[in-house]
């Protein structure tokens, strides 16, 4: 809740400019389908986060995104399927929502979930997930196919780079606070500076393994491209 309720309302707007159009023409009586998760789910969800939220998020949640939910062509169990040209303009204006998320919300979500997920969820948990997701679109050619990948992966480069970009921002401002801390002779400036560094480690560590993730994904992408191409022949 935190993290979607620090999106600025300017950014949301823009965004429910582009799911209205994508949506505005497709009935779910004669589209194409996507099947959602089931309600029951999502009611577990509302409880929980009735019980645990404040409800004061989950109203100010509820009023920033209620328009983008109810733009979308959809029943209980499915959604429909935007045209192909409207995809790549959809994937855009995701990536940018993401990057307006506040970055110390980002930060502490992350730093949450991030262990928990890795506990939780394995490799051989995830892996049939991409085959459910070939078929969601049976009609889609190789060439379309492809097309939303390579945008795809310019979208992720791009929102990395951002990510970066805001990262190192946060250790500047961290070092120079500490420097200013030692400079005028405060106590903690040994512990500032200690952070800093232990933080900029940090950092490198998480862009190397950002960067390896990359290459990996491109090299999956690269032998599904191959083996849909081998199938389409």
């Amino acid at each position: 809740m935190d993290v979607f309720n620090s999106v600025p309302d300017a950014s949301v707007a823009t965004f429910n400019s582009v799911v209205k159009d994508a949506f505005k023409d497709l009935k779910t009586s004669d589209c194409t389908l996507v099947p959602l998760p089931p309600a029951s789910i999502g009611t577990k969800f509302a409880t929980v986060a009735k019980a645990n939220v404040e409800a004061t998020k989950l109203q100010a949640f509820d009023k920033k995104w209620s328009e983008s939910i109810g733009a979308l062509s959809r029943t209980d169990a499915a959604i429909c399927l935007p045209p192909v040209e409207s995809l790549n303009k959809l994937s855009l204006a995701q990536a940018e929502v993401g990057r307006a998320f506040g970055a110390e919300e980002s930060q502490a979500f992350g730093a949450y979930t991030g262990p928990l997920l890795k506990k939780n969820i394995n490799l051989n948990q995830v892996l049939p997930l991409l085959t459910d997701a070939k078929a969601q679109a049976p009609d889609a050619t190789t060439s379309e196919k492809l097309a939303f990948q390579r945008a795809g992966k310019k979208i992720e480069s791009a929102s990395k780079a951002v990510a970066q970009k805001q990262a190192m921002a946060r250790l500047k401002a961290r070092s120079a606070a500490a420097a200013a801390a030692k400079d005028n002779g405060a106590a903690a400036g040994e512990t500032v500076t200690y952070s800093s560094v232990t933080e900029e480690a940090a950092a490198r560590k998480a862009k190397f393994a950002e960067a390896e993730a990359a290459r990996i994904a491109e090299l999956k992408a690269k032998r599904a491209a191959l083996d849909a191409a081998k199938a389409g022949k």
